[in-house]
């Protein structure tokens, strides 16, 4: 049953994603010189690879770059209530719920490998879950937290 009611919940999260993305044409046109130069941060060269960000056709494909540049074994966008947005994860539903609370309880995760980065996006608290390979810089946290809000307004 609870596989039922998260399908439902996904499939609706789906179109609203799609009708938004519709809406929201005139602000990814006038997101694309940015996005073509990558991050507006800078950050250390060892921290951060050259990737095209440009050229992710979807969120999927988007976090899948994020991954590259940020050198991450995962991450995961959530709603502050747990629910997923998009991840590189197979199954990032439990993760998801897990770190969003700790987020909004304002806790740090006990894993040294996780980083926890809230963005505002229309009104809402997204949470993203990034984990890392290697720690993150305080450089690298700002610039994937910038990427995160081009992606939350290119895809979302």
């Amino acid at each position: 049953m609870v596989v039922v009611g998260f399908a439902i919940v996904l499939y609706f999260l789906t179109n609203i994603h799609q009708m938004l993305a519709v809406q929201t044409g005139k602000e990814t046109a006038e997101a694309e010189p940015q996005r073509k130069s990558g991050s507006a941060v800078s950050s250390p060269a060892e921290a951060v690879k050259a990737v095209d960000l440009s050229a992710a056709g979807s969120l999927q494909e988007y976090l899948v770059a994020l991954g590259e540049k940020y050198d991450l074994a995962s991450l995961t966008l959530a709603t502050a209530d747990g629910l997923v947005i998009g991840s590189t994860r197979p199954d990032p539903q439990e993760e998801a719920a897990e770190y969003s609370y700790l987020y909004v309880q304002g806790k740090h995760p006990e894993d040294a490998g996780v980083r926890l980065v809230g963005v505002s996006h229309r009104g809402e608290t997204v949470v993203g879950i990034a984990r890392s390979v290697r720690d993150l810089s305080g450089d690298a946290v700002n610039a994937l937290e910038q990427d995160i809000r081009n992606a939350l307004r290119q895809w979302i």
